[in-house]
């Protein structure tokens, strides 16, 4: 109980020192896409670095495909599951490394796009620009994310290396969706 506890609160202090990373280049008014691509390119080294198994899985909702990235711990028992879900900025390089960062600490993590068949062609976030990212973010029907997620919960509860515990957090957007994916799913276990 303690690990996770101190996971939580890990994970609430994160976003804090991750933005003051990207502060660097920091000016006013609104980053050009070029800009925000730049700025998460730590992130990709990161995920190139990692030995974690990472592998981009379709998970079905009724019609829809939810694409999701999920990252597997390097541990010999099974492990809670954390879902990660975006900020208003949909899937970004940033999230994909903070779910690698999960599974380091030894969780089975997966982060949804929730824009997966949003964009053209039926693309997700990577199919979009900012502008089109946070427009499809705000039109997103709240029963869809909802049960968008609880496929994704479903899924990951049933991966051979987890035991069936699942933990919600997201951030910016993310984290309110958190909050009110827990009110909407009994078994998740701690939502932030």
């Amino acid at each position: 109980m303690k690990t996770l506890i101190s996971l939580l609160a890990a994970l609430f202090l994160l976003p804090s020192c991750t933005r003051a990373q990207d502060m660097s280049g920091h000016h006013h008014g609104a980053p050009s896409p070029a800009d925000a691509v730049e700025t998460q390119e730590w992130a990709k080294q990161r995920l190139a670095k990692s030995s974690r198994h990472q592998e981009w899985v379709k998970v079905k909702n009724g019609n829809r495909e939810v694409n999701s990235f999920v990252v597997y711990p390097e541990v010999k028992t099974k492990a809670t599951a954390v879902i990660v879900i975006h900020e208003i900025f949909g899937m970004s390089d940033w999230i994909q490394s903070l779910t690698d960062q999960l599974a380091e600490a030894g969780y089975v993590a997966i982060a949804p796009d929730l824009l997966s068949g949003m964009g053209p062609n039926g693309g997700g976030t990577s199919s979009m620009d900012r502008t089109a990212v946070g427009q499809a973010i705000r039109d997103l029907p709240p029963d869809q994310i909802t049960a968008d997620l609880s496929a994704v919960a479903d899924y990951v509860s049933k991966l051979p290396a987890s035991n069936g515990k699942i933990v919600v957090t997201g951030y910016c957007w993310g984290g309110g969706q958190s909050f009110r994916f827990a009110t909407n799913r009994p078994d998740i276990k701690a939502a932030l």
